[in-house]
């Protein structure tokens, strides 16, 4: 059986939708869908923040230093709250 990971966007569980979308993987509790379950399971906007956390606490950058702003630009408007609860 194939491994859902939770919703994107509210976190709840998901499973294979039975209705207009059947097939499709589909939130249990916003019933929002993907087309696919490789897409569903995708982050990519986590994945890059992940990876700005890793480039971050490698190169000893406090959440203050002014390169933070520069490197989110790079994730697609990741906000500073996102990568302060990230980095809790």
């Amino acid at each position: 059986m194939p491994e859902f990971l939770p919703c994107p966007f509210c976190g709840g569980p998901a499973d294979w939708s039975t209705g207009n979308y059947k097939g499709r993987p589909m939130c249990q509790t916003c019933v929002s869908t993907a087309t696919t379950l490789e897409k569903w399971n995708s982050r990519p906007r986590e994945e890059r923040l992940e990876a700005l956390l890793r480039e971050v606490s490698t190169a000893g950058v406090e959440l203050d230093d002014p390169r933070i702003g520069y490197l989110t630009v790079q994730l697609d408007r990741v906000t500073w709250d996102e990568i302060e609860e990230a980095l809790r």
